[in-house]
């Protein structure tokens, strides 16, 4: 594997442990806590356990919550975006 492929996977696994779990992940959880409750939470969870971040964009929208709403939605933006770029990176380096 060359240097650039180990940075472009590199890449790929910050947008999953910045975006995923640390940041987006926990910001949901904790606006669902805040907005919704234990049971916004455990909603939150039986929706294959990413449901939270759904749930908080929801509650902060229903009580006009706007600078988190659009923190969530930068977040989710820039956590798939980083996802996309690594992989089509990694593609195009592949391809050469």
């Amino acid at each position: 594997m060359s240097l650039t492929m180990e940075k472009d996977w590199q890449v790929l696994t910050a947008s999953y442990i910045f975006g995923a779990t640390l940041t987006l992940w926990m910001e949901g959880l904790l606006f669902t806590l805040i907005t919704r409750g234990v049971v916004g939470v455990i909603v939150g969870f039986c929706i294959f356990g990413v449901g939270v971040v759904p749930i908080a964009m929801l509650a902060t929208l229903l009580k006009g919550m706007w600078g988190p709403l659009i923190e969530l939605l930068l977040l989710t933006i820039m956590t798939f975006a980083s996802r996309i770029g690594a992989v089509t990176l990694a593609k195009s380096l592949d391809s050469q």
